[in-house]
């Protein structure tokens, strides 16, 4: 059960049923935290600098990450004597306990500070994991989590947005509107 004890990067191999369940715990786990964290910044007053359109796009991107956690959940073993305590053991050992959480890996509970980190680090390392693990993949063997990892990845548009007074704001923000069907017909 090592692979779910630190953050898995690239380079692991995905070879053996406990690498990838190892592997697939910890995107569910931080998926779940992703999915608390936006929420939190969307919610709570420490978010208070962040104008409403910012709050609804935090809010926004904290459902995608629950939907993702939940079709990670999903693809855990449910049946056999051999898996019964498998979930269970998966998440007492994950690199992210419930009780630690991101801020643990250096993420900031105030969106002031956290933005900054999770649009310019933990997403584009996450997104990195993913497509590795996309490549080691084979869809005759490993559909279900070939599926699952396209669908997390036709999500990523949502992660290139930012809210807009944090780093440099993102081009859908500052792009002119295109005219309007017939606006500029003679």
């Amino acid at each position: 059960m090592d692979a779910m004890r630190r953050v898995p990067d690239n380079r692991d191999d995905l070879s053996t049923f406990e690498a990838v369940m190892g592997r697939m715990s910890w995107y569910h786990r931080v998926e779940v935290e992703l999915f608390h964290t936006l929420g939190r910044w969307a919610t709570q007053p420490d978010g208070a600098d962040l104008d409403p359109a910012d709050r609804v796009l935090l809010g926004t991107q904290a459902r995608y990450h629950a939907w993702h956690g939940e079709l990670w959940r999903e693809q855990f073993p449910t049946a056999g004597q051999a898996f019964a305590e498998l979930p269970t053991t998966l998440f007492a050992e994950s690199a992210l306990s419930p009780k630690v959480g991101l801020p643990s890996l250096g993420f900031p509970n105030a969106p002031n500070e956290g933005i900054e980190v999770l649009y310019d680090e933990v997403l584009p390392h996450l997104a990195g994991l993913y497509e590795s693990h996309l490549e080691a993949t084979s869809p005759m063997t490993d559909g279900p989590i070939v599926r699952v990892l396209h669908l997390v990845l036709a999500t990523r548009s949502t992660w290139a947005r930012r809210p807009a007074g944090r780093s440099e704001a993102a081009s859908w923000r500052t792009s002119p509107l295109p005219d309007a069907p017939g606006e500029n017909a003679r």
